[in-house]
């Protein structure tokens, strides 16, 4: 027949099929969190294609498996021997799950705590495991870590670990929880706030070139480090400073989406602090447009630097973007399609208004039309000045003599569709 197993997955089920010696298919899969419910050694799908490997290598297997026995038939007497058993074992197959686990509880089992003998058993299963590093991160935590880290300074600790990060480059096959482990390595650490802050500047560093891990580390240390302004903005220095010095696109790719995201949280908190954290990283990484902006109207440029809030995000939605729209660089923001569609610029303070001009995106210019445009001093209380009705690439509203004092600015699509512009510039006058 065809190997298959079902999977669960978070509140779905789903499956894979075997489609080639060591190629398995999910199928129906939502989350690559998933665990295989026929296993040999554990839910884990990275478990699932290990299994098959092992057992491919039939002859391996049979060596391996053959001085496993002799480990357990000289386990009573002695210990030498075992342990040349099991070394013996782990050489004829270097990635024989069973004897690593075997190897660990015999180990785990002498009197002693032969830190040698442990050094060599968490070295060797790092390189061993290097195409499977949860695997290779299981065996060192259960067995490698309880007896290593004993009597251990926090430095060292950290030492010790950054071994394992340097052994990773990729997923394997499958992707796995990598930020529960660090979350477990900062336990295992047991040190301060400042120690856990350098442990996460080492583990960037380490990741800094790989698409994976960077985002992964930089999602992990977003939502650990949010107690307090002060600890995020921790956070972003360091994380700048790190993957701001990588010019590759995929370097610079998990600051964006970072970016992204605490923006969105933002926006969906009332959060302006927030979004200005996530803007003074952006600043650092996103290369200032070569065009100089013509100023529309006399006056400052009122809204650099403002909250933006919008009614809502969708796939076609660049969400860093939302920083740069009420500037002179490029911006940009895309709603669903909903009823009444709109975005709400918030002013660092108060200001007279001499004019708003709207920059439509180049594409679909005509839905932002009918676009009412409002000025508020609380964000309550609304007045409209200007109802858009042509589609334009830039609207400019001259508000020059009407005496408009604001803080708040909201633009809104009349009706039942998409929302999506490049820009709203705000001119005028400060007023406190």
């Amino acid at each position: 027949g065809i190997p298959a197993t079902t999977m669960g997955e978070p509140g779905h089920c789903a499956y894979t099929v075997r489609i080639a010696r060591g190629k398995w298919m999910p199928a129906y899969s939502l989350s690559w969190k998933r665990g295989v419910h026929v296993q040999f050694y554990g839910k884990s799908f990275n478990l699932l294609v290990l299994t098959d490997a092992i057992f491919s290598d039939h002859s391996s297997l049979l060596k391996a498996n053959e001085y496993l026995w002799w480990a357990r038939v000289f386990a009573p007497t002695d210990p030498s021997i075992v342990r040349r058993c099991f070394q013996k074992a782990l050489q004829a197959q270097p990635i024989n799950y069973e004897a690593w686990q075997a190897y660990g509880d015999w180990l785990s089992s002498q009197k002693g705590n032969n830190i040698a003998e442990w050094r060599k058993f968490h070295s060797f299963a790092i390189k061993s495991f290097s195409d499977y590093p949860e695997v290779a991160w299981m065996l060192i935590k259960k067995y490698a870590y309880p007896h290593l880290l004993k009597n251990l300074s926090v430095s060292d600790k950290m030492r010790l670990m950054g071994e394992f990060h340097k052994s990773i480059l990729q997923w394997g096959p499958n992707r796995w929880d990598f930020e529960r482990a660090l979350t477990a390595q900062v336990k295992l650490i047991g040190g301060t706030r400042d120690d856990e802050f350098t442990f996460f500047q080492g583990v960037l560093r380490e990741h800094k070139k790989s698409p994976a891990y960077s985002g992964a580390t930089l999602r992990w240390a977003e939502a650990r480090f949010k107690k307090s302004l002060d600890e995020r903005k921790r956070f972003i220095v360091i994380a700048t400073r790190i993957m701001a010095s990588e010019t590759s696109e995929d370097g610079k790719n998990p600051l964006y989406r970072m970016a992204s995201q605490i923006i969105l949280d933002a926006e969906k908190n009332k959060d302006p602090d927030a979004f200005a954290l996530a803007g003074s990283m952006l600043k650092q990484i996103h290369p200032a447009q070569k065009k100089k902006v013509k100023p529309a109207f006399s006056g400052e440029l009122l809204s650099d630097g403002a909250f933006v809030r919008t009614s809502g995000t969708c796939g076609y939605d660049t969400p860093w973007k939302h920083y740069f729209l009420p500037s002179n660089e490029s911006g940009f923001f895309h709603t669903p399609r909903q009823m009444n569609p709109w975005v709400e610029l918030t002013l660092k303070q108060f200001g007279v208004i001499r004019g708003i001009e709207v920059v439509n995106w180049t594409r679909f210019r005509s839905r932002a039309v009918p676009l009412k445009v409002e000025v508020s001093e609380d964000g309550k209380t609304w007045t409209e000045i200007a109802l858009l009705k042509k589609p334009q690439a830039v609207w400019k509203i001259d508000l020059k003599g009407k005496n408009i004092r604001a803080r708040h600015i909201r633009l809104t699509k009349q009706g039942n569709d998409f929302l999506h512009l490049n820009n709203v510039r705000v001119y005028g006058k400060r007023r406190s």
